[in-house]
């Protein structure tokens, strides 16, 4: 089963963001629905690192200072304008210094096996088809047989294969056959997407411009109401009140200036 955008974004519809720590570098931050812990998960961010972790593994990565910047994908919007999450596995893979023990990031393939099996077929020259018939059976009946029972086994098969015409899989130990995990594309979307939560409560926050002197001191917090099921979002104007936000699933809008909302007195 592949993750796709469509399905990853159906999982954290209802998600909603929890802020534990925001102090520069160092954060951790929660995604979740308020009543389960089904697909959640946190962002952890120290120097040089970002750990997710949650209900679909973990997963660390390295490599600038700050890995929020490193995972912003802001910049492909307009590249691939049909995507709301663009992901780079290929890349980010690389970046990997720990790997969720259950799933981890790739996989072998025995679909795309076969399809690279087909592809060195094409290229070979026969003197006529029964000729090219009878390998194609061969390889059939000792090679793509064993696909499906390890990768070990598929690609030995293969190394060892050779038609009486001299016919075989040169090199074949450096094809490429694998895919990446399901758990490996949901975390690379709750990543982009996380961030992107992210920075638009502090988009709204830095345009709100609170008066209080000490403002980066008191930052904003978030309260949950039972009674309304909603989560609301806090940030200090002055010394007397605070600008609350209500979650709507997908940002926080300007609900109150000053006054704490009624679901929460």
């Amino acid at each position: 089963m592949e993750c796709t955008e469509s399905r990853f974004l159906e999982d954290v519809k209802n998600h909603q963001m929890i802020i534990i720590r925001n102090d520069g570098l160092n954060r951790h931050i929660r995604f979740k629905r308020p009543d389960t812990i089904c697909y959640y998960f946190d962002l952890i961010t120290w120097k040089g690192h970002l750990c997710i972790t949650g209900d679909c593994g973990t997963y660390v990565f390295t490599r600038i200072e700050d890995m929020f910047a490193f995972f912003r994908t802001d910049k492909y919007e307009k590249i691939y304008p049909d995507k709301k999450l663009f992901i780079n596995p290929d890349y980010w893979s690389g970046k990997l210094v720990a790997v969720d023990k259950v799933d981890g990031y790739k996989k072998f393939s025995p679909d795309i096996f076969e399809d690279r099996i087909k592809e060195y077929f094409n290229e070979w020259e026969f003197n006529n088809d029964d000729q090219k018939k009878e390998v194609w059976e061969e390889i059939e009946n000792n090679v793509l047989c064993y696909c499906e029972d390890s990768e070990y086994t598929a690609y030995n098969a293969a190394i060892n294969y050779k038609s009486d015409y001299g016919h075989e899989f040169s090199d074949f130990w450096e094809v490429d056959c694998g895919e990446w995990t399901f758990r490996f594309l949901w975390n690379c979307y709750a990543i982009v997407w996380g961030i992107s939560v992210f920075d638009k409560l502090q988009d709204k926050n830095k345009a709100e411009k609170p008066i209080h002197p000490d403002i980066e001191k008191y930052g904003y917090f978030l309260m949950y109401s039972k009674s309304t099921n909603n989560w609301y979002a806090a940030y200090d104007e002055d010394s007397k009140g605070a600008a609350w936000y209500k979650w709507n699933g997908n940002d926080f809008d300007l609900i109150s200036r000053t006054e704490l909302p009624k679901d929460l007195n």
